[in-house]
Order: C-alpha cells, then structure tokens, then sequence
C-alpha cells in the first residue's frame, strides 16, 4: 500500500470517528430538545389549567358571600367550562378533562334553573369541579418530573456514550500517530542521518528497505545513488593515487636533475681549478728546479688541497640535507645556546665591530639534538652578520616561549630580500651573493631540513632590498 493511499485511509478514518462522535452529540441535543418542547408544552398546558381553575373558584366564592351572586357565579362557571373545552387533550388526561366539563356544565345548570336554584349541590359540584382541576395539575406535574427524569438519563446516556467514542478516538488516534511517526519521521530520519554520513565521505552507508511505499522507493534510490558514489569515489581515489604517484615521481626525477646540475655547477668549478692547477704544477715540475718553481708548485698543490675540501664540503653538506640523525633528543634551552653562538660570533674579526643583541623571556627550552640546533642558529646569524655593513649592522636574536610554542627570530637590517628571494630562499643552492666568499646555497636549505625534522616550521620575511630580512621559526616546547 503507498503512502498516499495510507494517509487517505487514515484521514477518511479520523473524519468518520468525528462523524461519529459529532453524530451521537447532534442526536443527544434533538433529544434534548425535544424533552425541552414536550416540558414547555406541559408547562403551557398547566398554565391553562390553572386559568381554569381560577373562575371556579371565584364562582365558590360568589355562591359562599351573604347575598349570594348566582348570576355572577353561573357566568364564572361558563367562562372555566369554556377554557377547560379549550385544553388540548393528550390522551391520559383526557377521562379527567370530559369529567371536569361535565361537572362544570352540572354546576351552570343548578346554577341556572329559572326557579329556585339548587345552590346547595352547586356548591359540591364546585368543588368536585375544583378536585378535579387538582387532578388534572397533578397529572401534569407527573408528566413534567417524567419529561424531567427522561431528559436527564438521555442528557447522561449521550454524555457516557459522547466520552467512550472520545476516548476510543482518542486511543485510536494516538496508535495511528504512532504509526504514522514510524512508518514516515523513522524513515525520514534515517534519509536524513545517511545524507550527512555520505557528505562526510561515508559511502558504505546503506538504508534498509522495508515495504512498497514511496519512502521505501526512496531508500531504495538512496542505497543505489550511495552505490554509484561509492564506486564513483573509488574509481577517482585510484586515479587521483595513481596521479599522486606520478606526480611524485616526476618530482622526484625533476629535484634529482635540479640537485644534479647544481651538484655538477658547484663541483665543476673547484674541479677546474683543480685540473689547472695540476697541470701547472706538472709543467713546472718539467721545467725547472729551484726554489721559486718550489714555492710555486707548493701553492698550486695548496690550491689544489683547498679546492679538494671544497668539494669535500659540498658533498658533506648535501649529505647533511638528506640525512635524518638519529642521535637522541634531550632538552636543549636555546638561549644559552645563543649565547654560545654570540661569543663565538663576536669573537671573528670581519664582525667585531657589528653589533648582535639576544633578547629572550625565558631559557625557551625546546626537545632537540643540541649540535642541530647550533647549527641552525649559526647559519642564520652568520648570515644575518654577512648581510649588514660595519657602521651600522646590527642583528637581533630574539626568543619567547608560550604555552605550546617557541618562537625564535633572527633579523637584521640589512640588505633585505626582494620577492625572487623570499620565494626561493630555502631552495638548494639558491644564493644571490657574487662574492669570492659566497656559500654554496645550501645553508639555508640544511636548515629548514633540521626545523622540519624537529616538527616545527621556519619562514622568511623582508620589507625589501635595504630594508633588512628576519628567519622567524617555530618549535614545540619540551614537555617534560
């Protein structure tokens, strides 16, 4: 059965029992009414009487006076027997009725006799006339009380019977709510909690299906749609992995060959250098032998040593870049370690007159390898020191400690950074200086490996060229 066959099933249901209840009220209130219009038309008919009743008496009263009225009297009997004639006969009363004219009509008589009158048996027949007057009152009355008693055992059915098709609606209502909350708001409820389960990404979700109505449609299109998804999603999962795979591939291969010329650029040079130099201290070596082509061939191969170690320290450096040491971390406060780092920095020559404050909020300890900390914080502050001039060079290591993090920043003002440098400052062998001192461009790049590896974080900023640079980084505290 559909849906919309059920809802119309239960709503012809609740509009019959309403019928119903409304049937059996309607019916007690045309009872009621009824019972009301025979009580007034008793009420009415004992009204009449009594206007009977009333001339009679005042015909007993002329009859009884001193001078007796007969005339006055004859004429009160006429005018009640003409009323009592009037009253509308309802079958029980109606002995009582043809017995009270009869006697009125005996009393005129008496009354009315053209020689003496008979005032004496006029009298009684009053009096019985007035007897039966009280009969008939009597009567009615008992009519009445039953008009009464009947009106008040319907009014009282009609409440009970009224009450027991309420309440059996009632019931009936609140089982076919019942019904209708499980057989709609439990399914739609479940719709519901499977759409947020599929847009959080669960597409093994599944609704059970039960009966033929639309809502069981409707799962039924809900567990194919999450079906489709499903294998929707693990198609595109494959093929986003197999991209990523390529992708990493690729990136792998292009940093291979971005590592590989610039190992070839950097190792090229102190190799010719030390090629020349070979040459030349093999063509001296031919030619002459005294003690300037000595001291020429010792600086030759002393170049040769000098360019050899240079090489030596490209490749440790690269080494350094790729390695993950595996000494054991302990606390290390890093300001004292900047101060190691200042007093060794203070005391070279070509920075002696520049100027290099530490400022710290605490010992800002952090869990690390000692020996890598120092040399992150070496490597920028040498940096930092080579990048300002004599006069008025000055750099700042600064440090705070928070509730989870240290901050430590290394600024200078001096040459600053423009945005080509700030995008590449980590890369390997990036470097813009020209000078005969210039790095090899992996410094920087060693030490963004170390901070990574520490599992923090490390970025640069500058305001611009002239306009001074600063290394800002950012660890997680030590927890012990």
């Amino acid at each position: 059965m559909t849906l919309a066959t059920t809802t119309t099933l239960r709503i012809a249901a609740m509009i019959i029992a309403l019928a119903a209840v409304g049937a059996v009220a309607l019916g007690g209130l045309i009872g009621l009414r009824q019972n009301l219009t025979a009580a007034l038309d008793q009420y009415d008919r004992l009204q009449r009487i009594y206007t009977v009743g009333l001339p009679i008496a005042a015909a007993r009263e002329s009859l009884g006076a001193s001078n007796s009225q007969t005339a006055r009297a004859r004429e009160q009997i006429l005018t009640a027997l003409q009323r009592a004639e009037q009253l509308t006969d309802d079958g029980q009363t109606q002995p009582i009725c043809r017995r009270l004219c009869g006697t009125l009509e005996e009393a005129a008589a008496l009354i009315g006799q053209s020689t003496t009158p008979d005032l004496k048996n006029a009298r009684g027949r009053i009096n019985h006339a007035l007897n039966v007057i009280g009969q008939l009152a009597n009567a009615t009355e008992k009519t009445i009380d039953q008009i009464n008693r009947k009106a008040e055992r319907q009014q009282q059915n009609t409440l009970i019977l009224v009450g027991i098709l309420s309440g059996t609606f009632i019931v009936l209502a609140l089982i076919l709510g019942i019904w209708q909350y499980r057989g709609v708001m439990i399914p739609l409820r479940r719709l519901h909690r499977g759409a947020q389960r599929l847009a959080a990404g669960r597409f093994d979700q599944r609704l059970p299906v039960t009966g033929k109505d639309e809502l069981a449609v409707l799962s039924r299109q809900f567990n194919r749609m999450a079906d489709e998804l499903e294998s929707l999603y693990r198609d595109l999962e494959s093929r986003v992995r197999r991209t990523s795979q390529e992708l990493v591939r690729s990136e792998r291969l292009a940093s291979v060959g971005f590592l590989a010329a610039g190992v070839a650029h950097e190792i090229n040079n102190p190799l010719g250098i030390i090629a020349t130099h070979a040459e030349l201290t093999l063509d001296q070596l031919k030619r002459s032998r005294g003690e300037a082509a000595l001291n020429e061939t010792a600086q030759a191969l002393q170049t040769i040593c000098d360019e050899a170690f240079r090489c030596k320290s490209i490749t440790e450096k690269l080494l350094g870049l790729a390695r993950r040491d595996t000494a054991e971390r302990r606390p290390v406060a890093l300001r004292e370690v900047a101060e190691q780092i200042a007093h060794m920095i203070r005391a070279l020559p070509e920075h002696r007159h520049k100027q290099l404050q530490l400022q710290f909020n605490g010992p800002c300890t952090v869990s690390a390898i000692e020996g890598e900390m120092k040399q992150v914080m070496l490597n920028l502050a040498i940096n930092a020191m080579q990048a300002v001039d004599d006069q008025r060079g000055a750099v700042r290591i600064l440090g705070t400690e928070e509730s989870d993090t240290v901050h430590l920043t290394v600024q200078d003002n001096g040459r600053g950074m423009d945005e080509q440098t700030l995008a590449n400052a980590f890369e390997p062998f990036y470097t813009r200086r020209a000078t005969a001192t210039a790095g090899t461009g992996l410094g920087l790049s060693i030490v963004h490996a170390i901070v990574a590896n520490h599992g923090g974080r490390i970025e640069a900023q500058s305001d611009g060229p002239g306009r001074g640079s600063r290394f800002i980084i950012e660890l997680p505290v030590d927890g012990n």
